[in-house]
């Protein structure tokens, strides 16, 4: 596999302002709650790039919807290669699993119907089918009644994306990562370590792939020159053409929203203002392309507010020149300056209490509660704590850095997404950091350095008890906060 990496150049020598790169960052950073990386590329080559501490170049990140792209992309390379039609029924592809006498509606479901989220269905399917008794996801979309004939309106229904995705690996006879291994990510120099599976091993087609950021760009760059890479035409151009093109409308999906949401739906992407397109994904998980400013725009984040990006994104564009700027060799070190300075701050503390030789003595055991956690005590060492809980699933622990990120693996975090089992996220990558915001309150911010999650935990102790209350940064209809944990002291 290739290495490329895109080329890089000062933003003047591609008609960028490192001054007006410099406000744009600054934007993010200042209005939004949590940016994690950008990457600014003109004409195809990265201008700007920074990642906001303690997040890094070389760490994956979870794209949730953004993977409906990489889905769509390959539907449109099976079709080339004549593995399917998009005008195929979708029955036809699953004997045994969907009905055998199904209704007008489904049977005249079409593999196009599910790339443009028009499949009939006015609510997402992807909560029912995760949440099927046997554990097929397919089964479980099938499950539901089609209350409309597929075509218009839209309705956004990431359980179609996973079936495409399915459709892809039955007719390739592989899986969705390995069929596109050779065809799309090995050319781009693409490194896929994680792609989420179901239940029954197939790829997650609407979520769960994850990519770095400089990933994301290359994509959104082989899309903008239309499937061509290196002299290579790896997608159809024809494809990528009908793909980021409107083929449905969607003004009446989420009508309280903000515009960039209701410009119309391609196959599997997003319309967006100023003749934009869009790969997006959950947070703030974009790759962004402006085809008449020769524009690429990565972005990684934990937002509940995403449209707050995208404005910031429009305000950039006029200042981008199609012929190069003077060279501003002062901006442009003051702009690298910044970049390489952006962080995400830890609350304000003291990094160390006396209360920690008293608290590395002692043992915890709750109250009853509906986490089923039981016990719970704090270590403390010189450079680190490591907290420990006990509860139905087992023993987890986290290890903290004092008012520095240290990184572990815990399993001490649920996943943060309605629709799936509460149990802890397996061997996940944490970065965090601990305080004292007064001397018997300490507070440990943990990030899932590879998503866009962050837990603060936050442990008072007084009198020999302790409460912890812990809350979640951004979350997909699951609760925000825990319940507090209330617990007595005694010798461990």
């Amino acid at each position: 596999m290739s290495h490329y990496q895109l080329p890089r150049a000062t933003p003047e020598s591609q008609g960028v302002s490192s001054l007006e790169l410099a406000k744009f960052v600054d934007a993010l950073d200042t209005e939004l709650a949590e940016l994690h990386s950008v990457m600014v590329v003109r004409h195809g080559h990265v201008v700007a790039e920074g990642w906001w501490r303690p997040y890094e170049a070389d760490l994956p990140h979870l794209l949730y919807s953004l993977t409906k792209s990489f889905t769509s992309t390959a539907v449109g390379l099976a079709e080339a290669q004549g593995l399917l039609s998009l005008d195929d029924k979708v029955v036809s592809y699953f004997p045994g699993l969907a009905p055998a006498r199904p209704s007008r509606h489904l049977a005249a479901l079409k593999v196009r119907h599910l790339l443009t989220m028009c499949s009939g269905r006015l609510t997402d399917s992807i909560v029912q089918a995760v949440t099927d008794r046997t554990g097929n996801w397919v089964k479980g979309f099938f499950a539901q009644p089609w209350l409309q004939a597929p075509g218009e309106p839209f309705s956004y229904d990431s359980g179609a994306s996973h079936l495409l995705g399915v459709i892809v690996e039955k007719v390739a006879q592989t899986d969705l990562q390995t069929y596109l291994r050779p065809l799309l990510f090995d050319p781009l120099g693409i490194q896929v370590t994680s792609w989420e599976t179901d239940p029954q091993g197939h790829r997650t087609g609407g979520f769960g792939l994850s990519l770095k950021t400089e990933d994301i760009a290359k994509f959104g760059q082989l899309y903008l020159q239309k499937g061509n890479w290196q002299g290579r035409q790896l997608i159809p151009a024809g494809w990528v053409e009908k793909a980021t093109s409107k083929q449905v409308e969607n003004d009446r999906f989420a009508p309280n929203s903000n515009a960039d949401w209701r410009q119309g739906y391609g196959y599997q992407f997003w319309q967006g203002g100023h003749g934009s397109y869009r790969a997006d994904g959950a947070f703030g998980q974009f790759c962004i392309v402006v085809p008449g400013s020769d524009l690429v725009v990565a972005i990684t984040a934990a937002l509940n507010d995403t449209q707050k990006a995208l404005d910031r994104m429009w305000h950039l564009l006029p200042s981008l020149s199609e012929q190069p700027l003077p060279a501003d060799l002062a901006r442009n070190k003051a702009l690298t300056i910044q970049m390489g300075g952006l962080t995400l701050p830890l609350p304000a503390g003291e990094p160390r209490s006396q209360q920690e030789p008293a608290l590395s003595a002692r043992k915890f055991r709750l109250e009853a509660n509906t986490l089923g956690v039981r016990d719970v005590w704090v270590e403390f060492e010189e450079n680190r704590l490591v907290l420990t809980m006990i509860d139905k699933h087992g023993t987890h622990r986290l290890e903290a850095g004092r008012a520095l990120w240290r990184e572990s693996f815990s399993d001490l975090f649920p996943k943060a997404e309605l629709f799936y089992p509460k149990a802890p996220v397996a061997n996940a990558r944490v970065r965090a950091a601990f305080l004292w915001t007064g001397p018997q309150t300490l507070v440990i911010t943990a990030r899932l350095i590879e998503t866009p999650f962050a837990y603060t935990l936050t442990l008072g102790f007084e009198e020999g008890r302790l409460h912890l209350d812990g809350q979640v940064n951004v979350t997909l209809g699951a609760p925000a906060t825990w319940p507090r944990l209330v617990g007595v002291g005694r010798k461990r």
